[in-house]
């Protein structure tokens, strides 16, 4: 199967393979093809095609499917309209608990809707976003759905801000199992806010990481708790390993791979 989240748009291979997916309607609702989401409803409109077509960030989505564990809490850190809400949410199986947090009420709005066309009941919806401290932060909604952020000043509309050491023992939740975060150049303000979390060295973490300093800092807060960090592919990542990194995946040390 393609990978078309991989594939640039304006590229002229990408225009081609691209050609027969532009007839279909945004507003058209399809059964996801394949993946772990094979078989629930989507928008097609409400994100990349890959959604859809079940290719989208494939390795990713494979990774977390691995660390599932039946009746777990897992978070959802910048859940978007709820791709990998509705991934987490079969994970863990009706006995789980979902936690999905997004801070655009657009995106919030479909993440909702997914939630409801799929009759997904094991899923709670906090709008706001993840932060160093709880409170209220500046957000961006960002030129597409997919690129709002957190900012300092400016432009930004007030939103709630959730720290995830509160969120988790504030809430008195179990500790969750998973924690997938994209929250696109937030992260490190968001592990600096999750201290008690990560000392408790029982949950994986998916981490989308956007600069090469939010990357830094990331990966020395994990190593700083001792976890050990893998690309999704499932490849260790070596403590001089000097390139780039996108995604990263962090196991505490007790974890078996």
């Amino acid at each position: 199967m393609i990978n078309w989240s991989s594939i640039r748009q304006g590229s002229p291979i990408g225009r081609m393979l691209r050609m027969p997916l532009a007839a279909v309607p945004k507003r058209a609702v399809l059964p996801i093809l394949a993946g772990p989401n094979r078989g629930f409803n989507w928008c097609v409109g409400t994100a990349d095609h890959g959604c859809w077509l079940g290719s989208y960030e494939l390795e990713k989505q494979r990774a977390i499917w691995r660390t599932r564990k039946e009746g777990a809490t897992v978070l959802d850190v910048g859940a978007n309209v709820g791709f990998y809400t509705l991934l987490l949410a079969r994970a863990v199986g009706a006995t789980g608990h979902v936690i999905a947090i997004e801070p655009d009420r657009r995106n919030a709005a479909w993440l909702r809707w997914h939630m409801r066309v799929n009759h997904i009941q094991n899923v709670q919806i906090l709008l706001g976003a993840v932060a160093a401290l709880s409170g209220t932060a500046m957000f961006s909604p960002g030129r597409t759905n997919t690129t709002g952020r957190l900012v300092a000043s400016g432009a930004g509309k007030p939103v709630k801000a959730y720290q995830l050491d509160e969120i988790v023992f504030g809430s008195k939740l179990p500790i969750p199992s998973i924690v997938k975060m994209d929250i696109e150049g937030g992260e490190s303000a968001a592990l600096s806010g999750a201290s008690r979390l990560l000392s408790e060295e029982q949950t994986t973490w998916f981490v989308a990481l956007h600069s090469r300093e939010q990357a830094d800092a990331c990966l020395a807060s994990f190593r700083r708790h001792d976890y050990r960090l893998f690309l999704p592919d499932g490849a260790e990542l070596p403590v001089d390993h000097e390139g780039e990194v996108s995604e990263i995946v962090a196991l505490p040390r007790k974890t078996s791979r």
